[in-house]
C-alpha cells in the first residue's frame, strides 16, 4: 500500500474538507460555502465540518469545537451553537491542546467582525501549529487572515487544491462582483429523463426546500404552476417561503387561485418578461425544457438531481447546452450535481 506524502497529503485532506463544503453550497448564502478538517499530532482526523449557514459559526469554528471535544474529553462545548460563545469557550479553556494541530480550510480565515467574530484571530490566540489554506479570500472586507495568522507565529501554507477551492466559491463571487447570483435547478431519472411526477427522494426534497428557504425569488413558468398548483415554499424545513416570478404570456390572463397565492408573508409576481430579476440578489429557477431554455443566458450555474431510476421522458436538460460538471455528491440515494456553463 502506498503513503500519501508532502503535497499529496495536504491534497487528501483538503479534499475531505472540500466534500463537507459542498454539501452546503447554496445554503450558506450571501456567505462563502467553506469546509474545514482538523488533524491531531499524530496524524488522526479530529474533525471535518463545514459553514451551514449565514450568522453560523464558520468551518473553522465547527472544526475546533469538535476538535477540542475530542482531545480534552469535554463534551461540553457541543452544547454551544453561538459563535462568540464557542470563541470563548475555546479561549478561555484550550490552555494549549491545539498546539500540535494543523487546520485545513478551503478559504483564508476571516478577517473582521460581521455577524461572527473573525476566525483569524481567534486561530492567532489559540496557535495550531500550522493552517493550510486552499484560497485566498477575494472578498477585500474580509481578507488579511493569512497575514494575521503568521504574525502569531503560526505556520500557513496556502494554494493547496487552489483550482478546486475557487470552483467551491463561484457562487459567492458572482454576488460579490454582479450583485447577484442565479441557479437553475431540475430533477432527472439515471437515464436523463424528465418525465412527470415526483422523481426525487424526500432528502432530496428537503434539500430543495431548505435553498428555497435561502434565496430571494423562486423562478417557474406559468405552464408549471398550472399544472402542479405546487405551494412553492419551504415546509419541510419550517423555513421562509421566497418570493415568485411566474412567467407567462398572457399575465393578465394567469389564473390567482393557485395554491402559492395563499401563502403568507411573500410577494408572487406574474409576468410576461424578466425585468423582476433585478431586484434580487438569490435567485432560484426550477422547471424543464422550455423555461430552461428561456433563463439559460441570464443563469450563472445550475444545479440537478438525479435519481436512480429509469422511466422514459423527455431527455435531460444537460445534454442540450455545454455544461462543466463543477461538483457532485450523494443525498440519500440520488446524485447532487452542480454545473457551470460553458467548458472549465
Amino acid at each position: 500500500m502506498s503513503l500519501l506524502l508532502g503535497e499529496g497529503l495536504h491534497e487528501f485532506y483538503m479534499e475531505l474538507a472540500l466534500q463537507e463544503a459542498w454539501k452546503y453550497q447554496g445554503l450558506t448564502l450571501p456567505n462563502p460555502a467553506v469546509g474545514a478538517l482538523l488533524l491531531g499530532e499524530h496524524g488522526e482526523i479530529l474533525s471535518i465540518a463545514a459553514h451551514q449557514r449565514a450568522g453560523s459559526p464558520h468551518a473553522e469554528v465547527l472544526a475546533l469545537q469538535e476538535g477540542y471535544a475530542r482531545l480534552s474529553g469535554n463534551a461540553d462545548i457541543l452544547a454551544l451553537h453561538d459563535s462568540s460563545q464557542i470563541h470563548d469557550y475555546l479561549l478561555a479553556h484550550s490552555q494549549g491542546i491545539f498546539r500540535h494541530c494543523t487546520l485545513y480550510v478551503t478559504l483564508e480565515p476571516c478577517n473582521h467582525y460581521g455577524q461572527t467574530p473573525p476566525c483569524s484571530e481567534l486561530l492567532a490566540r489559540l496557535k495550531p501549529k500550522s493552517v493550510i489554506i486552499g484560497k485566498r479570500d477575494p472578498n477585500p472586507k474580509a481578507s488579511g487572515g493569512i497575514d494575521r495568522l503568521k504574525e502569531a507565529g503560526i505556520a500557513v501554507h496556502t494554494g493547496i487544491k487552489e483550482e478546486a477551492c475557487h470552483k467551491l466559491l463561484l457562487p459567492f463571487e458572482r454576488l460579490q462582483k454582479q450583485g447577484y447570483f442565479r441557479f437553475f435547478k431540475w430533477a432527472q431519472r439515471l437515464n436523463g429523463t424528465l418525465s412527470p411526477g415526483i422523481i426525487s427522494s424526500s432528502s432530496s426534497r428537503a434539500h430543495v426546500h431548505a435553498l428555497r428557504d435561502r434565496i430571494d425569488l423562486l423562478v417557474i413558468s406559468g405552464k408549471t404552476a398550472r399544472a402542479d398548483n405546487p405551494w412553492l415554499d419551504a415546509r419541510l424545513i419550517e423555513g421562509r417561503a421566497p418570493d415568485v416570478l411566474i412567467l407567462t404570456r398572457s399575465p393578465e390572463r394567469f389564473p390567482r387561485s393557485l395554491r402559492l397565492f395563499s401563502v403568507p408573508h411573500r410577494r408572487v409576481r406574474v409576468s410576461s418578461n424578466l425585468e423582476a430579476l433585478l431586484d434580487y440578489r438569490c435567485v432560484m429557477a426550477e422547471g424543464g425544457a422550455e423555461l430552461f431554455e428561456t433563463l439559460f443566458d441570464s443563469m450563472d450555474a445550475f444545479l440537478s438531481y438525479i435519481a436512480p431510476s429509469l422511466e422514459r421522458g423527455e431527455v435531460s436538460l444537460a445534454s442540450r447546452v455545454p455544461l462543466s460538471l463543477l461538483h457532485s455528491h450523494p443525498i440519500e440515494e440520488d446524485l447532487v450535481a452542480w454545473y457551470a456553463k460553458g467548458r472549465l
